[in-house]
C-alpha cells in the first residue's frame, strides 16, 4: 500500500490529480478485493491491474469525460461510460453464471444441433397475416416496419413503428434515416396513421436514426424504447438503445438525455460487443426487464469470424440478454445469466402465470419454439412455431393472460418487398392466432381433379397452358394471378365446414380465395416457404355452414404476383355440428345477427340488427374485389344504394365497434 501511494504522488506530482482515476475493484458476493483485474479507460487506449488490495490507478490523456472498462475472466464486464477524472471509485464485479440456454448449447456444440420442440398443444402455436387498410395499407413509397406491442387506451388500440421514405437514396438499410410514427384503430384492421412521436435528433447518439421501438406503460406513464443510431456505423453495428416518455399515447415525448443501454466492450467476446438491437421492457418482480438481441463481432477480438464462430454449422447466431432496473427509465444493469437464449432475432416476450413467455423466431439452434421461465432468464422450450410472422409486434391485453398463449392472440409484424429499389420497402401486417379444431369430417378433393380452369394471364411463353392451371398429374402448376380452377363438391355430412388446402409457394403477395357456388368462403393469404413443391397446410379464416348437397368449389389465385402456387389437394373439414341457417363466420370477433333486405334486391338495401354506432362498410362482389367503400355514421339511416352494380352475390364486411359482421345479398 505504501508503494501504491508514493506512485499516487509522483503521479499527481507529474500531471496533476484531475487527470487520475483513482479506486478499488471487490467481489460483490463478499466485498473483498480483487486482484488482477484489468481497468481500461477505452478513449486514451491505457489500461493496469489491481494490485492485491483491489486499488488501482489510471492517468487520463486529458479531462474529458471517459469510459471505464473493468473485466476480469469468469466476471461480468463492467462499463461505466461519461466518467470524469476522480478518486475514490468503488466498483464491484458479478460472477457469471450459466443461463440454462448456456448449458444447452454446450450440449448442442457437441451432438450437432439437434432440437426438438415438443408436441405440446398447450404451447404450440400457429399464425396467419393478413395486409392492413387505411393509411397503413401496403405502399412502396414508405416504409413501415417494426412494429411495437399494440396497446388499447379507452377503446383505441395504438401502435408505433420505424418510418421512413422508400426513395431517400441516402439511405443504407430500410431502418436507416427512420423516424418513429404512430397510428391508431377502433378495430385492429383499419389504421389511421397521427404522424410523428420520436424523431431523430439534431445531433448526439440519434442524430442518424430512431427504429425498432417497443412501447411500456407504468402507472399512468407511457415509455418508448428504441434503437438509435448517432452515424451510419450505427445503422449495421454499434448501436445504443434510447428512450422517451410521455403522460399520454398521444404525447409529448420527452427524450432522456443519454442512451439506457450500449453494446459490451467491443474487445470482449460477449454475445452483444456489436450492437444491441430489439428493446422490449415489462415489469416482472416488481423490477422492470429490458430484453434486447444481442449481436457479436469478433474482428476486434482475434480476427475471427463476424458471427463470432456459431456452433450447429449456422452462418449467423444472434442471442438475447435483459438488463435489470428498479425504476423505467434506469439505470440498466445486465444480467449475470447473459446470454438467456441461443437464438433470438427480433425480441417478443409477454407476462405469463407469473413468469416470462417468448418467442424464438431464426438465427439459432432453437429457432421457431416458444418457451417459458418462471425467474425471467432461465427459458425452457415448451413448444413450436409455424408460419412465424416476421418482428411481431404483440397485443398486449389489459387482463392478466389465463392460458400460455393468450399473449400472443394477434398482433402486428412487417414484411419486406425487394421489387422497388436496391432496399426494397416494408409495409405492417396484421397476424393472428390460428387455434386447432378438431376435425368431425372431411371431404377430400385431389388438385388435378378440376372439372374447368381458366384465367386472364396467358403462360404459354413460359411452358404453361396458356389461360388457367395444368394438370400435373399429382397437383396443379403454373398458377398465375387469376387463375381459377372448379370442382364439383358433395356434401353428405351437414355442418360448419372450412376449407384446407396443401399448398406450397417461393413468392410473396400470393393468395388463395374459395367460392361454393358463387359465395365467397374464405380469402387467405399463402405463405413464402421458399418452394413450389414443399407443401404445407393452409387452413381457411372464414367457415361456413353446409347442408347436405351438390356444390361447385371455385379455388381462384387472388394474390397479385404474376405466379401464384402450385396446390396438391383441397380438404373441406367439418369443425362443427350445424348451426342453422348458411353464414360466414371469421373468429370470435365476429358478430352473427345482421340482416340485408330486401334480399335479393334491385336498387336499395338495408342492413338491420347493426348497432347504432359508427361503421366502415365494405362491399365485395364474387371475385373478391371491392366495389363499394361506405362509412355509416352512428344515428344514421343504414341503407345505401346498388342500381349501378351488376347483377351477382355480394359480401358485405362492417368494421366498427370493436368487431367486424358479415352477411351477404344478392343483386338481381
Amino acid at each position: 500500500m505504501k508503494y501504491f501511494f508514493c506512485f499516487s504522488l509522483l503521479v499527481n506530482f507529474l500531471y496533476g490529480s484531475a487527470q487520475l482515476f483513482e479506486g478499488i475493484i471487490t467481489n460483490s458476493q463478499d466485498n473483498s478485493p480483487m486482484e488482477g483485474v484489468k481497468v481500461s479507460l477505452l478513449e486514451d487506449q491505457v489500461n493496469t491491474l489491481t494490485n492485491a488490495s483491489g486499488e488501482f490507478s489510471l492517468t487520463a490523456v486529458n479531462n474529458n469525460a471517459k469510459t471505464l472498462v473493468v473485466e476480469y475472466n469468469g466476471y461480468m464486464i463492467e462499463q461505466l461510460y461519461k466518467q470524469t477524472p476522480q478518486s475514490g471509485l468503488v466498483i464491484q464485479l458479478r460472477q457469471k453464471v450459466a443461463s440454462a440456454a448456456s448449458l444447452r448449447q454446450t450440449t448442442y456444440n457437441s451432438t450437432g444441433c439437434s432440437v426438438t420442440a415438443p408436441n405440446n398443444p398447450d404451447w404450440n402455436v400457429s399464425f396467419r397475416q393478413s395486409n392492413l387498410t387505411g393509411d397503413l395499407a401496403p405502399d412502396n413509397f414508405y416504409t413501415r416496419r417494426d412494429p411495437s406491442s399494440v396497446i388499447e387506451v379507452e377503446g383505441t388500440y395504438y401502435v408505433w413503428y420505424s418510418y421512413s421514405e422508400t426513395i431517400d437514396a441516402t439511405k443504407l438499410a430500410p431502418w436507416d434515416r427512420n423516424d418513429i410514427y404512430y397510428a391508431t384503430s377502433t378495430d385492429g384492421f383499419e389504421w389511421t396513421e397521427q404522424g410523428a412521436a420520436v424523431v431523430r435528433g439534431n445531433s448526439g447518439y440519434d442524430a442518424r436514426s430512431v427504429f425498432t421501438t417497443e412501447i411500456f406503460v407504468n402507472n399512468g406513464t407511457y415509455y418508448l424504447v428504441y434503437q438509435a443510431a448517432a452515424d451510419a456505423d450505427g445503422i449495421y453495428n454499434r448501436n445504443v438503445v434510447g428512450m422517451s416518455y410521455a403522460s399520454s399515447p398521444n404525447g409529448p415525448w420527452t427524450k432522456l438525455a443519454e442512451p439506457v443501454l450500449y453494446p459490451s466492450y467491443t474487445n470482449s467476446l460477449l454475445f452483444d460487443n456489436n450492437a444491441v438491437h430489439d428493446p422490449c421492457i415489462i415489469a416482472f418482480n416488481s423490477k422492470y426487464y429490458l430484453f434486447y438481441k444481442g449481436e457479436c463481432n469478433c474482428m476486434g477480438a482475434g480476427g475471427c469470424s463476424r458471427w463470432c464462430n456459431p456452433s450447429c454449422g449456422l452462418q449467423k447466431q444472434v442471442k438475447w440478454g435483459v438488463a435489470i432496473a428498479d425504476s423505467p427509465t434506469g439505470p440498466y444493469v445486465k444480467s449475470e445469466y447473459n446470454p438467456i437464449t441461443n437464438t433470438g432475432h427480433e425480441v417478443s416476450v409477454w407476462n405469463y402465470n407469473g413468469g416470462v413467455a417468448i418467442l424464438q423466431h431464426q438465427d439459432g439452434p432453437e429457432a421457431m419454439t416458444i418457451q417459458y421461465a418462471e425467474d425471467g432468464v432461465n427459458f425452457e422450450i415448451m413448444g413450436s412455431i409455424t408460419n412465424f410472422p416476421e418482428a411481431p409486434g404483440l397485443f398486449r391485453p389489459n387482463t392478466p393472460s389465463s392460458l400460455p398463449i393468450d399473449g400472443v392472440k394477434w398482433g402486428l409484424c412487417h414484411v419486406l418487398n425487394w421489387n422497388y429499389g436496391p432496399q426494397g420497402w416494408m409495409n405492417l401486417r396484421r397476424f393472428d392466432l390460428v387455434a386447432e379444431e378438431p376435425v368431425i369430417s372431411f371431404v377430400k378433393i385431389e388438385a388435378e381433379d378440376f372439372t374447368n380452369t381458366g384465367g386472364t394471364f396467358n403462360d404459354a411463353s413460359s411452358g404453361g397452358p396458356g389461360y388457367g392451371v395444368r394438370d400435373a398429374g399429382t397437383a396443379i402448376s403454373y398458377v398465375n394471378s387469376q387463375d381459377w380452377v372448379e370442382y364439383d363438391l358433395e356434401i353428405t355430412d351437414p355442418g360448419v365446414y372450412k376449407i384446407q388446402y396443401a399448398i406450397s409457394t417461393p413468392s410473396d403477395n400470393a393468395e388463395v380465395s374459395a367460392y361454393i357456388d358463387g359465395e365467397l368462403l374464405s380469402t387467405d393469404e399463402v405463405n413464402n416457404n421458399g418452394s413450389w413443391g414443399s407443401y404445407e397446410t393452409l387452413t381457411s379464416l372464414r367457415s361456413l355452414s353446409l347442408q347436405a348437397g351438390t356444390y361447385t368449389l371455385r379455388i381462384v389465385a387472388s394474390g397479385t404476383n404474376d405466379w401464384q402456387w402450385n396446390m396438391d389437394y383441397i380438404r373441406l373439414i367439418k369443425i362443427a355440428e350445424p348451426g342453422g341457417e348458411s353464414a360466414l363466420v371469421q373468429s370470435e370477433d365476429m358478430v352473427p345477427g345482421i340482416k340485408v333486405y330486401p334480399n335479393p334486391a334491385s336498387e336499395q338495401v338495408t342492413i338491420r340488427g347493426i348497432p347504432d354506432v359508427d361503421y366502415n362498410l365494405h362491399v365485395f362482389n364474387v371475385q373478391g374485389v371491392e366495389v363499394k367503400n361506405i362509412l355509416m355514421k352512428q344515428h344514421s339511416i343504414k341503407s345505401f344504394d346498388i342500381s349501378e352494380l351488376p347483377s351477382g352475390v355480394y359480401t358485405l364486411l362492417l368494421i366498427g365497434d370493436q368487431n367486424r359482421q358479415v352477411s351477404r345479398f344478392t343483386k338481381m
